[in-house]
């Protein structure tokens, strides 16, 4: 059994995905041969953590009325893009 940094059970299920050719070779340039499927996860994880912080700047946006610091949600959003 594997364990999450929270102590949460980890559980794995394994897809078939397509990737572009050059992303795909630009990511096994960073990992050790075996490490692909983790890499991968972890940016999907970060991708979905970065997807949510946007939307609570929306909904918090929304109900203030305005935008909460425009000069603020910029340098966020920029720095989310990255």
């Amino acid at each position: 059994m594997e364990y999450d940094d929270f102590m949460s059970v980890v559980t794995r299920e394994k897809v078939s995905l397509s990737i572009d050719a050059d992303v795909l070779a630009a990511i096994r340039e960073t990992v050790e041969p075996r490490g692909l499927s983790a890499r991968v996860s972890d940016m999907l994880r970060r991708q979905l953590e970065q997807d949510n912080l946007g939307v609570l700047v929306d909904e918090l946006t929304q109900k203030r009325g305005r935008p909460l610091n425009v000069d603020l949600v910029a340098k966020f959003r920029a720095e989310m893009a990255q």
